[in-house]
């Protein structure tokens, strides 16, 4: 059965960010979080030609409720839609580990399980098969994958700066133009974008 408010799991192709401790913006009180965020490009023809996996820390707002805010930021950074996973590992306060789809429609999240599924679901042969093809592999071989850290181009700072303002982050790197979505902003560590 196929649910067309979420695209298609795509192929993944080569590794292009391999971040351990990536911060996100979040709209929750705590202001961000940090998550292991692995992006890849896809086989799969546009609109999404890539696929990024954001694994939870437990460090800050969690990926779940933050979700919009990383959505809107990969979508950014990458120019364009993004097939995102949530990889939540065995916690003691979420149970076991698993996988979920999360897609955004007018501003609002919605998920969808993609490992582990019940056989009842649906979805569980197709799910069941991607994930023996290609999603424990992702998992389990991306930690020690390396990867250009550097692929953001548009950085959420005025265009004549290059660094961000955040004394834990100083990335230096392409400005090329205002980001679009100021509020969300540094797209590395999350810092606000303040007018200068």
């Amino acid at each position: 059965m196929n649910d067309l408010r979420f695209p298609a799991l795509p192929i993944p192709s080569n590794l292009i960010l391999n971040n351990p401790a990536w911060l996100y913006p979040s709209p929750c009180a705590a202001g961000s979080g940090m998550a292991h965020l692995r992006i890849w490009t896809t086989s799969t023809t546009a609109p999404h030609t890539h696929l990024a996996i954001v694994s939870q820390t437990g460090i800050g707002a969690s990926v779940t409720n933050s979700s919009t805010s990383i959505h809107a930021t990969l979508t950014h950074a990458l120019n364009g839609p993004v097939v995102l996973l949530e990889h939540w590992p065995e916690q003691e306060s979420h149970g076991p580990e698993h996988l979920d789809q999360v897609t955004i429609e007018a501003g609002q999240p919605d998920w969808r399980r993609i490992w582990p599924t019940s056989v009842g679901n649906p979805n569980h042969g197709p799910f069941e098969t991607w994930m023996n093809h290609h999603g424990h592999t992702l998992l389990t071989n991306a930690a020690t994958a390396v990867a250009d850290t550097q692929i953001w181009g548009p950085h959420c700072l005025p265009p004549e700066h290059n660094a961000c303002p955040r004394e834990m982050c100083r990335l230096t790197g392409k400005a090329d133009r205002p980001c679009r979505l100021q509020k969300l902003g540094c797209p590395y560590c999350g810092a606000p974008h303040e007018p200068m």
